[in-house]
């Protein structure tokens, strides 16, 4: 795997014979993916984002592989606190969705979705887009 810093860039040389030049396009690709979330699946559904502790989700998406590791994995962030939970219970990781149950002892509130990611040295962090309420 190249450094996150790394990509390449293809170069394509064109002749317009009418007039006579050169037209050059560059097209430059960043080898290191980003985790994206396209959205939540819930086991059983209670609403838009409404979900209780010890729901089942499956959150679906893009490049979402892990390992589990205390700064890797999904973590739950209250919309008016900086302390975050972190997601113990998995129950698939794979690159297009990931499994997790809502923790028992979560307090009820509303709360930003994180999904944080190692590729190569650089940890990325995708946040879902809408906030979930936790019932």
């Amino acid at each position: 795997m190249f450094p996150s810093y790394c990509h390449f860039e293809k170069e394509f040389r064109v002749h317009f014979p009418i007039s006579n030049q050169m037209a050059t396009a560059r097209k430059t690709t960043n080898l290191s993916p980003t985790p994206i979330i396209s959205h939540l699946r819930p086991v059983l559904d209670r609403g838009k984002n409404v979900f209780h502790r010890g729901d089942m989700i499956s959150i679906v998406g893009k490049d979402l592989k892990f390992t589990e590791t205390e700064t890797e994995g999904v973590f739950l962030l209250p919309n008016r606190s900086k302390q975050e939970t972190r997601v113990a219970e998995y129950f698939c990781i794979k690159p297009s969705e990931v499994g997790i149950k809502i923790p028992d002892l979560l307090s009820p509130g509303t709360y930003v979705l994180v999904l944080r990611v190692f590729f190569g040295d650089t940890l990325k962090e995708e946040k879902y887009s809408e906030p979930i309420q936790i019932n």
